[in-house]
C-alpha cells in the first residue's frame, strides 16, 4: 500500500499513518517527498509507526522530504539514527549533514525513554536533560515560575511510561511567529485503558478508551498505587487558560483534542496500541528575538 503526504507533518497526518500501518498489507510505502514542515509529533509518530511495523513483521519504506533543510533538521533531531533500528529510509542527502548533529538550538532531539519501576537512574538523567533543554527554550521569555512548573509536568507525563509496559520516544522544539513550544511523547504499551482498567473493573465499570482519557485528565485519578503523577491534568488546565495552546491525546481507538475553547473527542478510530501525547504551548511574552524561526 502506498501513502503520500504533503504539507506539514503533525498530529493531523498521524491518523493517516495509523491507517496505513494497520492495514493488512505487509509491504508499505510512505512518501514524504512533499512534506515541507515537520513538528515533533510528526517525528515521534514516524518512529512509533516504524516500531509498530517491525513488531508486526511489516516492511515500511519511507521516502524522505525533498527539502534539504528538512533532511538536515531530521539529522539534527536524531531521526535517522533511531529510524535505522526499525525500518528502511531512502538515502536522500542526510549523509552530508552528520556535522550538524551537535546543536545549541532550543530543542530536545528525538530520544528513547526507557523507565523501569524502582530504577530511578534513567529518570534522574532524563529529568536533568529535559530541565536543561527547557531552560534553553524559555530563555528570553518572561514566564516567571511557569517554566519550572511546565517542565515538572512534562517530566511526569514522560514518567507515565513506567506503567505502559513499554519504552517510548520524546522530542521537543521551540518556534516563533507565533512563539510556541511543542513536545510529543509516544509509546506502544498498554495505553490508558490498560493502566486503569484493573482498578475500575473492581468498581464494576468497564472502561472505554474515551473514558480512560477522561479519567487521566482528572486530578484525583492516578495509575500509581501511591497516587501522584498529575502532569497531564496540570497541562490540560494550562491549555484551558492559555489561548493558542493545545493538548492532543490518542490511545487505543480514541483521540482527545483539548484547546482553550473546549475539548473534542473522536472515537471508533483504527486501533493503535499505547498512548500518543502532543502538547503545544503558546502562553508566553517574547523578550528577545533570539529564537528559532518556524518556516
Amino acid at each position: 500500500m502506498y501513502l503520500e503526504l504533503k504539507g506539514s507533518l503533525g498530529y493531523q497526518h498521524f491518523e493517516k499513518i495509523v491507517q496505513l500501518v494497520t492495514c493488512k498489507d505487509n509491504e508499505l510505502i510512505l512518501d514524504l517527498s512533499g512534506i515541507t514542515f515537520i513538528e515533533p509529533y510528526g517525528i515521534v509518530g514516524l518512529i512509533s509507526a516504524a516500531r509498530y511495523c517491525r513488531g508486526k513483521d511489516i516492511s515500511l519504506k519511507i521516502n524522505l522530504p525533498q527539502s534539504l533543510s528538512l533532511q538536515r533538521y531530521l539529522t539534527v533531531m536524531n531521526f535517522f539514527e533511531e529510524m535505522r533500528k526499525y525500518q528502511h529510509v531512502s538515502q536522500g542527502f542526510f549523509g552530508f549533514f552528520n556535522n550538524f548533529k551537535k546543536t545549541d538550538k532550543p530543542l530536545l532531539e528525538l530520544r528513547k525513554l526507557e523507565f523501569q519501576l524502582g530504577n530511578f537512574e534513567n529518570i534522574i538523567n532524563f529529568t536533568e536533560l529535559l530541565d536543561k533543554r527547557m531552560e534553553m527554550m524559555f530563555e528570553g521569555v518572561d514566564a516567571g515560575t511557569t517554566s519550572k512548573q511546565i517542565t515538572t509536568n512534562l517530566i511526569e507525563v514522560c514518567q507515565n511510561l513506567e506503567h505502559s509496559l513499554d519504552f517510548g520516544y520524546v522530542a521537543a522544539q521551540k518556534y516563533k511567529n507565533p512563539l510556541t513550544i511543542q513536545i510529543a511523547v509516544m509509546d506502544l504499551g498498554i495505553g490508558f485503558r490498560g493502566a486503569l482498567e484493573e482498578q475500575y473493573n473492581k468498581k464494576g465499570e468497564k472502561l472505554t478508551d474515551r473514558r480512560a482519557i477522561e479519567l487521566a485528565l482528572k486530578p484525583e485519578i492516578s495509575s500509581r498505587p501511591t497516587g501522584g503523577g498529575h502532569g497531564l491534568y496540570r497541562l490540560s488546565m494550562y491549555v484551558k487558560q492559555n489561548a493558542g495552546s493545545e493538548l492532543i491525546i490518542r490511545t487505543g481507538t480514541a483521540r482527545c483534542h483539548l484547546k482553550h475553547s473546549g475539548m473534542r473527542f473522536e472515537e471508533g478510530l483504527a486501533f493503535y496500541p499505547g498512548t500518543q501525547v502532543g502538547v503545544s504551548l503558546r502562553p508566553f511574552i517574547e523578550k528577545t528575538d533570539n529564537l528559532l524561526d518556524r518556516k
